[in-house]
């Protein structure tokens, strides 16, 4: 089974992927459909997880807009390759639960301390903080795969499944 982490912006979609439990590889592309599907088309007849960062609602409403849309195609994507479980995970969720740092902290501590452990998660060094992200997305949601994680998981209302019909 493979947990695919992914941080969306309207430039660059950060792929991280697990296989197993474990880290496997991270990319980072343009933001375009025929990019994203390309990247899909690695799994198609997989059985993966896709978990997505939520968006921040600390930006201009046209930004938010685009990375909503962003998102949707990603989720939508994901969706057509069957993914087993579509998981839209809020940034100060995981960065207050896996970093132990909250959105108020500053934005330089947190994407400081989301480098140090995504390469200490991929045992090399990470130093683009998009990747960084993907990569503790991932394992973040590799842990809610595991006993304790779905425990959290049921006692935590933040999360959100999407279940979207097949096409």
């Amino acid at each position: 089974m493979f947990v695919i982490g992914c941080d969306p912006s309207t430039k660059y979609f950060a792929f991280a992927v697990f296989d197993n439990k474990h880290f496997a590889y991270c990319t980072k592309i343009e933001t375009t459909y025929d990019n994203a599907k390309s990247f899909f088309d690695g799994f198609a007849n997989q059985d993966f997880i896709f978990a997505v960062e939520d968006q921040f609602l600390n930006l201009n409403v046209l930004t938010l807009i685009k990375l909503v849309e962003v998102r949707a195609m990603l989720t939508t994507l994901a969706s057509v390759y069957s993914a087993k479980k579509i998981l839209v995970i809020p940034p100060q969720q995981w960065q207050t639960t896996y970093l132990g740092v909250g959105v108020h902290s500053l934005r330089k501590q947190r994407k400081t301390i989301s480098c140090l452990v995504a390469s200490s998660i991929a045992g090399e060094k990470i130093s683009d903080i998009d990747i960084a992200d993907a990569v503790c997305i991932g394992d973040y949601a590799v842990k809610l795969q595991s006993d304790f994680g779905l425990a959290y998981q049921n006692n935590n209302q933040k999360i959100k499944k999407i279940n979207l019909r097949r096409f």
